[in-house]
């Protein structure tokens, strides 16, 4: 799988260059934390993908404290992602709009990943106190693919991999599309 990422983060970079005539100092700080947080989920989607991990592997047996262990290292670049990627999409949809062409921006994987399986599973909407993890080659890791019979089954996490493309594809189109206009 090919990190995409990479390409929104350049994509970005090139954006506010053209904005502020290649002026760093002038980015918007909203937009320099857009842009380091973007950095840091291409960092972490590219850490995951170096563990290597390419056979199912499921754990629900509780915390592994040893970080040279590879699925504890998943485990804490996967929910790092998520969190990173649910700040980096409040940025983009804030009011100030600091980056325009990124306003209305969503990527419902990682919203819903964050929201229902990490931060408010107990909540209206969570989807269960089973907590559990799993790798696959094609997915990469997967948040809660275990749950009790008594769990929620409304939403599935379809993956680290297919929920970093999708906002890595949501945001290279729309700056594509801004790119290939004049700026304003």
């Amino acid at each position: 799988m090919a990190n995409t990422l990479s390409k929104a983060v350049d994509l970005l970079l090139a954006f506010q260059l053209r904005e502020t005539n290649h002026l760093i100092v002038s980015f918007p700080p909203l937009a320099c934390e857009a842009l380091e947080r973007l950095e840091q989920l291409d960092y972490l989607l590219a850490q995951v993908q170096a563990l290597g991990l390419g056979t199912l592997e499921m754990r629900n047996d509780g915390p592994v404290n040893n970080a040279s262990d590879p699925v504890f290292l998943s485990q804490l670049y996967t929910e790092s992602f998520y969190f990173f990627g649910f700040r980096f999409l409040e940025i983009v949809n804030s009011r100030e709009r600091p980056i325009p062409p990124l306003h209305g921006l969503r990527c419902d994987g990682i919203r819903n990943v964050r929201n229902r399986l990490i931060v408010h599973p107990d909540k209206k909407g969570g989807q269960g106190f089973t907590r559990s993890w799993g790798f696959s080659a094609d997915t990469g890791p997967v948040m809660m693919p275990v749950r009790r019979l008594d769990d929620p089954t409304e939403f599935y996490d379809r993956g680290l991999y297919s929920n970093a493309d999708e906002l890595a594809g949501a945001i290279c189109d729309r700056l594509v599309e801004a790119i290939g206009q004049p700026s304003a």
